[in-house]
């Protein structure tokens, strides 16, 4: 079987899990962040629908906002705007179409870009072949069903950077790189392929003007325009959106440096690293590929410059490096290709990178056969029967519950309202958190509680 054939059939299977685990509850890594995310696109929905009066009906807010506005300083919403509508349908099924939104966005990206790419050479390695790889290893396998904004930004700016490469298409590559800076600004990083061009002095004097557009307005809404909205909220944001001082950043990522092994090894490439090594040890010396592996070290400087030791728990901010592992494990594979022995080596690293992503993608399924603790996703199931039980109570009409704090919208997201009063008489809680002062259970769905509150 050619690679051309058994990498669709590769992609069909990940299609396919990844399209049944969108009608399971939320999956590790970082549910909180999504449960973040998908509180914001609700709560537009909210504010377009229920809450009339609400000012400012497209700056972001939060869902667990108390009796505050909930606007919210974040990056940049586009993939909550777009997402918002589908919460009509409800809040389990709002959740099902918002994540499956963002997976086919994600791979109708990839598929874009394959295009965009095709008869690229970047560190003389076809990079249409190399893409292909994104959806199926490190980073990409993780998080491109995932609703963050990482992947889509990455590709965005992947798309504009093809653009800039072949020095053609200057305005539509300066409306991608807006939207991918704004969305993430990590994804700055996907530019290191631009230092690939075969004609790199004129590819950046050309593209001088689209990078200066798209970076000075980054640089003016994450300095100014997050300010304007958190001086329109009051109080701190919840959302990073200030940057570090780059010294200080850096000292932090290298003061817990031996996690550096383990981003490289399972992050960055999900046990793909191993193969990449190995391919490092074989493949020609070339000055590309060389090129290749000291653009992918610039990268993981540059995020620990933008975001220090933090990034470490958050390993979507290095989304931007996934197109040169590609690249990299594709010379590694095209170089054993050229002899037998080479030939055999390959088709064990074939086999170690699908069984690691066939590793993971069954601890995508892991709800299948253990129970997801109620801390960490509520059953909507659950959610639903307790409104039926108090058919008295306000839902849908913009009211505010009250809630155990937490800092992401477990409840709020599961019954589809805002959340964090402290001062409603109308309580909802996990069986888990113990009922505040004055609070007394009158119905009961499973994992959540309804519960009447005095002041």
């Amino acid at each position: 079987m050619d690679d051309t054939r058994a990498l669709k059939i590769a992609w069909w299977v990940r299609c396919f899990f990844a399209t049944v685990a969108l009608f399971l509850p939320l999956g590790h890594p970082h549910v909180w962040r999504q449960i973040d995310t998908l509180g914001v696109s609700l709560r537009y929905w909210l504010r377009w629908t229920v809450e009339t009066q609400s000012p400012w009906p497209l700056l972001p807010a939060v869902l667990h906002s108390g009796e505050s506005s909930g606007l919210m300083a974040m990056e940049w919403p586009l993939l909550n705007l777009l997402a918002a509508p589908v919460f009509q349908f409800g809040p389990a099924w709002g959740t099902t179409l918002a994540r499956a939104l963002v997976l086919m966005l994600n791979l109708a990206l990839v598929l874009w870009n394959l295009r965009l790419w095709r008869g690229l050479k970047p560190g003389d390695v076809e990079a249409s072949r190399a893409f292909r790889w994104m959806p199926l290893i490190g980073l990409g396998l993780v998080f491109f069903p995932k609703f963050i904004p990482d992947a889509t930004a990455m590709l965005l700016v992947l798309a504009a950077t093809s653009f800039l490469y072949q020095q053609r298409n200057y305005g539509l590559a300066t409306l991608l790189l807006l939207c991918g800076f704004l969305m993430k600004p990590t994804s700055v990083i996907v530019l290191a392929l631009l230092l690939l061009a075969p004609e790199l002095k004129d590819a950046l004097r050309r593209a001088l003007p689209s990078l200066a557009l798209s970076f000075g307005v980054t640089v003016l809404y994450y300095l100014k325009g997050t300010r304007w909205i958190q001086s329109l909220a009051g109080g701190e944001s919840l959302y990073r959106v200030d940057p570090q001082h780059p010294w200080q950043a850096l000292q932090e990522f290298l003061s817990e440096l031996p996690q550096l092994g383990d981003l490289f090894l399972q992050g960055l490439s999900f046990y793909a690293g191993l193969p990449l090594l190995f391919g490092l040890a074989v493949f020609r010396k070339t000055r590309a590929l060389t090129r290749l592996w000291l653009l992918l070290l610039l990268q993981i400087l540059a995020i620990a410059v933008l975001d220090g030791a933090h990034s470490y728990y958050h390993r979507y901010y290095f989304m931007g490096t996934l197109p040169f592992v590609c690249l990299i494990l594709q010379a590694a594979l095209d170089d054993l290709s050229h002899s037998e022995s080479g030939r055999r080596f390959r088709l064990v690293l074939l086999l170690l990178i699908g069984g690691s992503a066939a590793t993971y993608m069954a601890y995508e399924w892991r709800p299948f056969y253990i129970e997801t603790p109620a801390e960490r996703f509520l059953a909507f199931e659950d959610c639903h029967e307790l409104k039926e039980r108090l058919p008295d109570w306000p839902w849908d009409q913009a009211t505010i519950f009250r809630t155990t704090p937490r800092p992401y919208p477990l409840v709020g997201l599961c019954f589809g309202e805002r959340v964090g009063s402290e001062r409603s008489p109308f309580g909802l809680f996990v069986d888990s958190d113990p009922l505040p002062a004055g609070c007394k259970e009158v119905a009961r769905a499973g994992h959540v509680i309804g519960a009447a509150c005095t002041f």
